[in-house]
């Protein structure tokens, strides 16, 4: 009897291991299940250090799609509740989470067409929406405060605490957060075409392209512990190279004229080349990885994230893919799509000279100011310079301590 009993306890045992095994292992998964007449396709990934869960929400007549990005341990269907509110032609969700400390938010469709809070938030329609639904919901914010730092101008109350803007001014970086702001310079001599720099995890990198012979100095800044460190290369890349992406944090880079594809493991700082003749040049794109021939390899610049794709069904325009959206601007219109969703208008604004989407976020640049959209704060204006107006490629950056 007791040797029996142990046999159980022993497969119980092993029963709850394979669930945790499982559940570590697990990176993504899908569910669909239904909530007051509301049918909810859930979709859970983990990108890069984020755990990602998006939603497309919908009943007879209408659809709704967003994401969050919150560790709820790899849940499935994480959503308790829906109430649905309709106010003219405004019709409008609010979803509430298992996990009380995911921030609440309420999504709308003005005509049916997805709009942004940001975009409503002077409408009567959606404030009256709003007091009737009695929960505390962040509406954008509006701050037009500033302060000078050199020569630029900043709207300090605009940047969030985790946030980190960056601003190459040619021997140098501006690094501009919450309550901070420092100049950190990294060379004796102006680099006017700042054509190869990046943002990995916590560091700024920047290759140093000044040399007729190619570039052999890369120059790493840590954006939270203010040092800057050099790696000499243990092999010179041309200046017509360019970087493709980083997948775990290393950053993959293709040097055109010799047509080889590196790796700079920042791990122990070497330059390591990938392709093996012919074959072996490597893409990763949606946590999968492909590997090219050289013909097709260098057909067109390969880049891992935020480049631009081709889809007529979507918009005329070029596209920018970020994680689970597709980003595009057409007709001064800003819209996103999630891929297995429906688009949303974020905001209109004419004659822009340059954008990125940086970690689900837009930052652009118009007449020398920089610009950011998120989804809880809206648009508003980071800085201002007069440089941003003659020369703003590759000089601008974001990243976000998440």
């Amino acid at each position: 009897m007791k040797r029996r009993f142990e046999i159980i306890l022993l497969i119980i045992f092993i029963l709850v291991l394979i669930f945790f095994i499982n559940r570590k292992l697990k990176k993504e998964h899908q569910v669909k299940y239904s909530i007051n007449k509301f049918n909810i396709t859930e979709t859970f990934y983990i990108g890069g250090n984020s755990h990602n869960y998006d939603f497309v929400i919908r009943n007879k007549k209408q659809s709704y799609s967003f994401s969050i990005n919150n560790n709820l341990n790899k849940r499935k269907k994480v959503l308790k509740d829906i109430k649905s509110y309709k106010e003219g032609n405004l019709s409008c969700i609010v979803p509430t989470y298992k996990n009380k400390k995911v921030k609440r938010n309420i999504y709308c469709l003005d005509n049916n067409i997805q709009t942004s809070n940001y975009l409503l938030k002077d409408s009567k329609e959606f404030n009256k929406i709003l007091k009737s639904t009695k929960y505390k919901i962040t509406i954008p914010r509006t701050s037009n405060k500033t302060k000078n730092y050199k020569n630029l101008t900043i709207y300090k109350n605009n940047i969030d605490s985790d946030e980190y803007f960056l601003i190459w001014n040619y021997k140098g970086l501006y690094v501009l957060k919450e309550n901070n702001f420092v100049y950190k310079k990294i060379l004796d001599k102006d680099l006017y075409d700042n054509i190869m720099s990046i943002v990995v995890d916590k560091y700024y990198y920047l290759f140093d392209n000044r040399s007729v012979n190619g570039i052999k100095d890369v120059y790493y800044y840590d954006l939270v512990k203010n040092k800057l460190k050099k790696i000499s290369l243990n092999e010179a890349i041309d200046k017509s190279s360019y970087i493709n992406g980083v997948y775990k944090n290393n950053i993959y880079i293709t040097d055109i004229k010799n047509k080889k594809e590196y790796k700079l493991n920042i791990n122990n700082n070497r330059l390591e080349q990938v392709n093996n003749d012919d074959m072996g040049y490597l893409v990763y794109r949606n946590k999968k990885r492909e590997e090219l021939s050289k013909a097709d390899f260098y057909d067109g610049k390969k880049y891992f994230s935020n480049y631009e794709i081709t889809n007529k069904n979507i918009s005329k325009k070029k596209i920018r893919e970020e994680g689970s959206y597709y980003y595009y601007y057409e007709d001064n219109n800003f819209y996103r799509q999630l891929k297995s969703g429906n688009k949303e208008l974020l905001f209109s604004v004419d004659s822009i000279d340059d954008w990125k989407v940086l970690r689900n976020t837009i930052i652009f640049v118009k007449n020398g100011i920089l610009y950011k959209y998120t989804e809880y704060n809206g648009l508003e204006k980071i800085l201002k310079s007069n440089e941003l107006k003659y020369n703003y490629l590759n000089i601008y950056d974001y990243w976000k301590d998440m």
